[in-house]
């Protein structure tokens, strides 16, 4: 599916874009095989199913350094949701793309905690709807 430029502008179409590329490589071997892999490596990065904590404070600690500010992170956790806040920038279209797929262009040596690209795969543990 081509993204005309005021389809790539919209987050809901960017979105709606990025699942239906998802979709439509189900039946290949190389989604099995991404599967398989993601699944052994977030079996042993994610040993603890709170990791997800971690990972979204990382997340929120990263957009408050990338909008060069003093980072202030919330959770407010009911029964129902948990919900995290921060003071950081917003997400953009990469951030996006980034956590809808394994992939990461950050550097340990950088001034950002996450690096290898599935940190935020860790919330899919506690969570009923994606």
């Amino acid at each position: 599916m081509d993204m005309s430029a005021r389809q790539l502008a919209d987050p809901e179409a960017w979105i709606e874009h990025i699942r239906e590329e998802i979709w439509a490589a189900q039946t290949t071997r190389l989604w099995k095989d991404s599967i398989n892999m993601l699944n052994t490596v977030s079996e042993s990065v994610f040993s603890r199913a709170a990791h997800f904590i971690l990972e979204l404070l990382q997340n929120g600690e990263d957009a408050c350094a990338r909008a060069d500010r003093e980072g202030r992170i919330t959770f407010r956790i009911s029964p129902e949701r948990v919900r995290v806040a921060h003071n950081g920038g917003a997400f953009t279209k990469d951030d996006v793309s980034a956590i809808c797929g394994v992939r990461s262009t950050k550097r340990p040596e950088e001034e950002t905690l996450g690096f290898l690209g599935i940190g935020f795969k860790s919330v899919f543990k506690i969570t009923s709807t994606h």
